[in-house]
């Protein structure tokens, strides 16, 4: 039976990329013997023992197999020949799944493509703002774009990350009542769905927001951001912008109608197939 070893690990910031490779090495052992080479970071051997998966410490040298996945940011070290990045990113000389396929080939949670295929409506009064941004923010700056939609007259919902802690979230709920909390929550699909405008941020999260449809407003300016934006798909923050995107119901539909055009939530399936394809 063919090996697989994925390269990766979890630490602030990244844990959506840990959860994506387990749910990609979850269909790969259908095909192949997966397991994980990892640093002991953040939450990395947690998730490992929780999905049932054998792990190698990097510091003992990479162990023998047949297709090395690597799905991290960024690596300084050597890799085998027979590597694949699974980040659209990549590196000169290392094969990478096709970038210029962009949302095709971005693995998503399969309950993303369940609320894909269900009608959205864009309420023309709807005032529900999802405000969720990455692990990287910390909790000034979750409070400063909770304030942000507070101040357009919205309602923000937070979906807060795995940062924030419990006797911070309640000081902030009695600070602004009007802040609704979700979670925790498995994978932000529904909620995603169900609000009418979202303030995101994170590698994942536009393209969560493009495949249900809720137009979307990224906090920070970055490839993907920007990439987006030129595609009609969302708009990157300036103050007075989600309140712009409100009045404006017709925008909304057709941003909605354009994102669930460019991310259908296959991304999971086909970046499958492909990794089988060379196995």
């Amino acid at each position: 039976m063919k090996r697989i070893v994925f390269i990766t690990w979890a630490e602030p910031g990244t844990y959506g990329r840990m959860r994506r490779s387990l749910l990609l090495a979850s269909l790969l052992r259908r095909e192949a013997e997966v397991s994980f080479a990892v640093r002991p970071r953040g939450k990395t051997l947690a998730f490992l023992i929780d999905g049932g998966f054998p792990h190698f410490l990097l510091d003992e040298g990479l162990p023998s197999a047949d297709l090395y996945l690597v799905d991290l940011p960024r690596w300084e070290g050597e890799l085998p020949g027979e590597s694949l990045f699974v980040d659209v990113e990549g590196r000169e000389g290392i094969k990478t799944l096709p970038p210029e396929e962009g949302g095709k080939f971005q693995v998503l949670f399969p309950r993303f493509r369940h609320f894909h295929l269900l009608e959205k409506e864009i309420r023309e009064k709807g005032k529900k703002v999802l405000v969720a941004l990455s692990t990287r923010c910390g909790p000034e700056e979750v409070e400063a774009a909770v304030e942000r939609v507070l101040e357009e007259d919205l309602f923000p919902v937070l979906a807060p990350h795995f940062e924030l802690s419990r006797p911070w979230l309640a000081s902030l709920r009695k600070k602004h009542p009007r802040v609704r909390l979700v979670g925790p929550v498995q994978d932000l699909a529904r909620v995603m769905w169900k609000a009418d405008m979202a303030l995101i941020s994170g590698f994942l999260k536009p393209f969560e927001a493009a495949s249900v449809g809720t137009p979307a407003v990224y906090w920070k300016e970055d490839r993907v951001s920007r990439s987006f934006e030129n595609q009609g798909v969302g708009k990157i923050y300036r103050p007075g912008i989600l309140r712009e995107l409100y009045q404006r119901v017709g925008e909304r539909r057709e941003v909605s109608r354009r994102a669930r055009g460019l991310v259908d939530a296959l991304g999971l399936y086909r970046t499958y197939e492909f990794i089988r394809g060379l196995l």
